[in-house]
């Protein structure tokens, strides 16, 4: 009794305020009563039978209490009462991403502000927020690949890594997308992932060493997309000390986007190419597309279990049963229907 008592409530508890119209159709029908009464009291009784058909009075009154019983527990069941929960299973969707940051010199320039690793990080911690379930690992890469986090349902873990990570924190520069591909097959295959997802974050590619390896991902399952950063334009690279990052002969280094290599890599690769917009456009495709790889039969059953409430409110409409059964040729059925057709949600 003391666990009904704290744990009793109600699903929908703005069901509740349905018992207003009740008043107020319970408060109608007793105004009538009154005024068959003030009948009684100007007439004769021996006039009363020719005024008055039949009893209205006890008619009345019963059909207001049947009235205010079936709306109560019509109104209560609607309300969803609860005082007992039930363990459910939780199932999960075993998708796999793995993000590949681009960590070059270039992701320096400046074209979009701050810079262009920066919004990449922004847009990195979008995508974490946005992916409900699945494993997301990280690795950057330049001259080489480095793993930042392996495949992780822990968003928390990878965002707390993203402040530390600068162009100045890889040992060689370099643009080995190719390195940073099979990195992150490998994270996929040691993870078990039978298909899975890789976006290469990055303002440039070597389409001669990837695009054969992009087919090869793509027959083993697995997709590569691209998230471009930059522009068109392009921007000088600012160093730290003011001045601009300069090639061996001496000229500025502008860097620009080329998407029409982008998206030649990506259609290799099954995935789909995607430019850094100032919104989360960007990230809502991707994530659709991410979505697309999994079917009904990648949703399997975790370790860990949730509770629900046991809703006992049908059981309240077995009682309703007998009560219509009374009023079925009475009319009051009708009053009955009016009463749910008018209150609020029906």
């Amino acid at each position: 009794m003391i666990n009904f008592l704290q744990n009793f409530q109600f699903l929908r508890p703005y069901w509740l305020l349905a018992f207003v119209p009740l008043m107020v159709m319970l408060l109608i029908m007793v105004k009538q009563k009154l005024r068959s009464r003030k009948w009684e009291l100007l007439c004769d009784a021996e006039l009363l039978p020719h005024i008055l058909i039949g009893n209205q009075s006890a008619s009345k009154q019963k059909s207001a209490i049947i009235l205010g019983l079936v709306g109560s527990l019509a109104i209560f069941s609607l309300a969803g009462p609860v005082w007992e929960k039930l363990p459910q299973p939780v199932f999960s969707t075993q998708s796999a991403l793995v993000i590949a940051l681009d960590l070059s010199r270039s992701m320096d320039a400046t074209d979009i502000s701050p810079s262009r690793l920066e919004r990449a990080k922004f847009k990195i911690t979008d995508i974490l927020e946005k992916r409900a379930e699945g494993g997301t690992a990280l690795l950057v890469y330049a001259g080489d690949a480095f793993v930042v986090t392996p495949l992780t349902d822990d968003a928390e873990t990878i965002n707390s890594q993203l402040m530390a990570l600068t162009t100045d924190i890889v040992p060689a520069q370099g643009n080995r997308t190719d390195i940073a591909m099979l990195r992150a097959v490998n994270l996929l295959k040691q993870a078990a992932a039978s298909k899975g997802d890789i976006l290469l974050i990055t303002d440039e590619i070597d389409l001669n060493r990837t695009k054969v390896l992009a087919s090869e991902i793509s027959n083993d399952g697995y997709r590569l997309s691209i998230l471009g950063i930059g522009t068109l334009q392009g921007a000088p690279i600012t160093l730290t000390d003011g001045s601009f990052f300069k090639d061996q002969s001496g000229q500025i280094v502008i860097p620009k986007l080329n998407p029409a290599a982008m998206r030649e890599l990506v259609l290799s690769g099954s995935g789909r190419y995607q430019e850094m917009t100032v919104d989360d456009s960007d990230i809502r495709e991707l994530g659709q597309f991410f979505l697309l790889n999994y079917t009904e039969g990648d949703v399997v059953q975790t370790d860990f279990e949730t509770d629900i409430w046991r809703e006992q409110g049908p059981w309240l409409l077995l009682f309703l049963i007998p009560l219509v059964l009374m009023v079925f040729r009475r009319g009051t059925l009708v009053l009955i229907l009016v009463m749910c057709t008018i209150s609020p949600g029906c």
